[in-house]
């Protein structure tokens, strides 16, 4: 596990996930009209986790401790899933 090159930051939002939470990468409209791409941390009840930004998400992905989830289509092309790396195992 590579738990030791990870923040403090991205090491607890490693555990909402491992929690069976999830972590969406997705295209959302802005209140302004603009439309960028945003990570979200979602708790295993679906509600958003605060705090964690793009570098603690990215990190994770970086290091492989979570996984896309390919079978997570929401009705949109530009949304991206990934769980943590034992429940994608569980799960095939």
């Amino acid at each position: 596990m590579k738990s030791q090159s990870l923040s403090a930051r991205s090491i607890a939002a490693l555990e909402v996930v491992q929690a069976g939470g999830r972590i969406t990468h997705r295209l959302e409209r802005q209140y302004s009209g603009r439309e960028q791409f945003e990570y979200r941390l979602w708790d295993a009840s679906g509600a958003r986790v605060k705090g964690f930004g793009f570098a603690a998400l990215s990190a994770l992905v970086d290091s492989r401790e979570v996984e896309r989830d390919w079978g997570a289509i929401f009705g949109s092309t530009a949304q991206r899933v990934y769980v943590a790396r034992v429940a994608v195992a569980a799960a095939a």
